[in-house]
């Protein structure tokens, strides 16, 4: 895992929160912007498990997609 090479920077920030809240850190990931691309690299390099990261992905995916149809339904319905 990471804690095999030299930490430094946003994985020193990133460690503890990866540790404290695994999964939710995934989705909660998703839906921040600035922290969307680079939570799966991290995610990698602390040595999540595959299916666990797996699942908070599809989770998040669910999520993210269900709610793009419920707000384009809505404004639809709007306009």
């Amino acid at each position: 895992g990471i804690r095999d090479y030299k930490v430094t920077g946003v994985q020193t920030c990133a460690l503890p929160i990866f540790d404290k809240f695994g999964q939710l850190t995934v989705v909660l990931g998703r839906f921040i912007p600035a922290m969307r691309a680079i939570v799966p690299f991290l995610i990698g390099m602390t040595g999540m498990e595959f299916m666990k990261f797996y699942r908070a992905s599809i989770l998040a995916i669910s999520v993210w997609g269900f709610g793009l149809i419920i707000l384009t339904t809505g404004l639809s319905s709007i306009l």
